[in-house]
Protein backbone atom coordinates (compact mmCIF):
# COMPACT_ATOMS: atom_id res chain seq x y z
CA UNK A 1 0.00 0.00 0.00
CA UNK A 2 2.87 2.35 0.78
CA UNK A 3 4.39 1.79 -2.65
CA UNK A 4 1.08 2.69 -4.30
CA UNK A 5 1.01 5.97 -2.40
CA UNK A 6 4.55 6.74 -3.55
CA UNK A 7 3.56 6.13 -7.18
CA UNK A 8 0.48 8.34 -6.82
CA UNK A 9 2.58 11.04 -5.18
CA UNK A 10 5.16 10.94 -7.99
CA UNK A 11 2.46 11.23 -10.64
CA UNK A 12 0.79 14.09 -8.76
CA UNK A 13 4.10 15.96 -8.44
CA UNK A 14 4.93 15.41 -12.11
CA UNK A 15 1.54 16.75 -13.20
CA UNK A 16 1.93 19.85 -11.02
CA UNK A 17 5.46 20.47 -12.32
CA UNK A 18 4.28 19.92 -15.88
CA UNK A 19 1.55 22.52 -15.45
CA UNK A 20 4.00 25.02 -13.97
CA UNK A 21 6.48 24.40 -16.79
CA UNK A 22 3.81 24.77 -19.45
CA UNK A 23 2.61 28.00 -17.84
CA UNK A 24 6.17 29.39 -17.96
CA UNK A 25 6.53 28.46 -21.62
CA UNK A 26 3.11 29.94 -22.39
CA UNK A 27 4.13 33.15 -20.65
CA UNK A 28 7.25 33.23 -22.84
CA UNK A 29 5.19 32.78 -26.00
CA UNK A 30 2.48 35.29 -25.06
CA UNK A 31 4.97 37.97 -23.98
CA UNK A 32 6.31 38.17 -27.51
CA UNK A 33 9.80 36.76 -26.95
CA UNK A 34 10.91 39.66 -24.74
CA UNK A 35 14.17 39.43 -22.81
CA UNK A 36 12.61 38.80 -19.40
CA UNK A 37 10.29 36.13 -20.75
CA UNK A 38 13.20 34.15 -22.24
CA UNK A 39 14.56 33.65 -18.74
CA UNK A 40 11.21 32.54 -17.41
CA UNK A 41 10.16 30.41 -20.35
CA UNK A 42 13.36 28.84 -21.60
CA UNK A 43 15.66 28.77 -18.59
CA UNK A 44 12.94 27.96 -16.04
CA UNK A 45 10.04 26.39 -17.93
CA UNK A 46 11.85 23.80 -20.05
CA UNK A 47 13.91 22.30 -17.18
CA UNK A 48 10.76 22.01 -15.08
CA UNK A 49 9.06 20.18 -17.95
CA UNK A 50 12.04 17.86 -18.22
CA UNK A 51 11.90 17.06 -14.50
CA UNK A 52 8.15 16.40 -14.79
CA UNK A 53 8.69 13.94 -17.65
CA UNK A 54 11.47 12.12 -15.78
CA UNK A 55 9.34 11.81 -12.63
CA UNK A 56 6.42 10.48 -14.68
CA UNK A 57 8.61 7.86 -16.37
CA UNK A 58 9.98 6.77 -12.98
CA UNK A 59 6.43 6.42 -11.64
CA UNK A 60 5.34 4.35 -14.65
CA UNK A 61 8.35 2.04 -14.38
CA UNK A 62 7.73 1.52 -10.65
CA UNK A 63 4.08 0.74 -11.31
CA UNK A 64 4.97 -1.74 -14.05
CA UNK A 65 7.45 -3.44 -11.70
CA UNK A 66 4.78 -3.57 -9.00
CA UNK A 67 2.39 -5.37 -11.35
CA UNK A 68 5.25 -7.65 -12.47
CA UNK A 69 5.12 -6.54 -16.09
CA UNK A 70 8.81 -5.63 -15.89
CA UNK A 71 11.05 -8.06 -14.04
CA UNK A 72 14.24 -7.04 -12.27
Amino acid sequence: MKRRRNIDKLIRISVILGCIGLFCVLLFLLAGFEAWSVGVGVFFGFPILLVAIVLYVIAVVRDLKKHEVIHD
